[in-house]
Formats: structure tokens, sequence, C-alpha cells
């Protein structure tokens, strides 16, 4: 029997839509059906923890990582040895396949995925997402991590429509640091251009110097 319940499309990773040309056939309806619910009454609940930084420095890289504590919540908690800011513990209801997604407010901030953002979800690993965020402007403004489960039709996976688990959080860019990065920026211009001015004043002085040596009058000679 078809499933009321479960809206599906198909997609590969990021959301495209699967082509027609050289995918392999579907199964029959009822087949299909009765895979895609094996796969939908085998989501359960999973740890899942995330880095919540509140400042972020101005056109640098932030390290966002969001880990599905799918082996042991212990080792997902060490992950973050290396990240900033508060470490949020949550719980969201997967399946065997998502996609993960970070975005941010359009052309304010560079957000880049470390790897793919499709992942299988096992009890050998934690499943880990990795995304490096740089703000291109100051103020404040709001991250929003989604997840997506995808399940298998029994020919491919398929994406469920609607993310099951969405977090958002808010972050802030200190105008000051971005003057501050300008005024080195300004400084190290300002240094160069000193270095070069001295160097030309040198080479100016070197060249002054060798032009009154050429036109000395020649010493006369004592008398005899």
């Amino acid at each position: 029997m078809p499933i009321d319940l479960l809206s599906v499309s198909a997609s590969t990773s990021g959301g495209d839509t699967v082509a027609d040309s050289g995918a392999p056939p579907l199964l029959a309806a009822d087949a299909r059906d009765a895979q895609i619910a094996k796969d939908v009454q085998a989501f359960r609940p999973f740890d899942v923890l995330f880095n919540q930084p509140t400042m972020l420095p101005y056109n640098q890289q932030t390290l966002i990582r969001f880990v599905i504590a799918s082996k042991d919540i212990e080792e997902a908690k060490a992950e973050f040895g290396d990240t900033s800011g508060s470490v949020t513990v949550d719980r969201a209801t997967l399946g065997r396949q998502v996609r993960a997604q970070l975005t941010g407010p359009g052309d304010d901030v560079q957000i880049q995925i470390v790897g793919t953002d499709v992942r299988d979800i096992s009890t050998v690993a934690n499943t880990t997402f990795d995304w490096y965020v740089a703000p291109k402007t100051t103020g404040t403004f709001k991250l929003t991590l989604r997840l997506y489960n995808r399940v298998f039709d029994g020919t491919r996976w398929i994406e469920v429509q609607g993310p099951p688990y969405v977090k958002e959080f808010q972050v802030s860019v200190s105008a000051t640091q971005k003057l501050q990065l300008l005024l080195s920026e300004i400084n190290g211009w300002l240094a160069l251009l000193g270095s070069s001015i001295l160097a030309l004043l040198g080479l100016f002085l070197t060249k002054l110097r060798t032009k009154f040596a050429a036109k000395k009058p020649a010493g006369t000679a004592p008398p005899g």
C-alpha cells in the first residue's frame, strides 16, 4: 500500500533531481513503498552535538562541527577540542543516511563544508560534519543547521521532504575587530611603503655622491 504519511523526493547530494537517463529501473510501487517503510521504521533518536560560538572573527574562518553520536557520546564530546564556543547537546530522529546543511545570510557569510554533505550513520563511528564559516560583514546574524533523512527505496537513495532537525543560533561579528584588522593592514602597507621610500632615498643619495665625486677637479701637482 502507498505510504500516506511519508512524502519523498528523488534527489542526490545537495538536493539535485536524479536524471532519468541512465537511472536504474524503479521497483513496483508496492515493493518500493514497503522498502521505504522498512527504512522509516528503523528511524531512531540519536544524541547530536555542535559547537556554538557567539563571536566570529571578521573575514576569518571559524570551525563549526556537528556530530551525530551514533557510536559513543563521550567520544563525540572529545571531538570538540579544537573548536570554539560552547557545545550544545540535542536529540534528533534519524535513519541510515542523512544530508547536513549549514546556511547563513546570503553574501554576508562564506560557508564551506569539508568533504561531502551526505553521510551514512553507523555504530562503527560517530558521524561528523565540519564547516568553515567566514563572515564578510559585521553585526549580528543567524546560522541555521538542518538535517535531512534519506531512505533507500530498493533502487536508489531518496530524500524525505522536510528536515527532521533544524537549529538556529545567533553569532556576532565585532566592528571593532574589523577596524583593528583594517588598521593592521594599513600599518603593514605603511611599513612596506616606508621601506620602499628609504630604499629609493638610499639609491638616490648613492647616485648623488657618485655624481659629485666624478665632477670633483683633480688635485694640482706640487711645485718641483
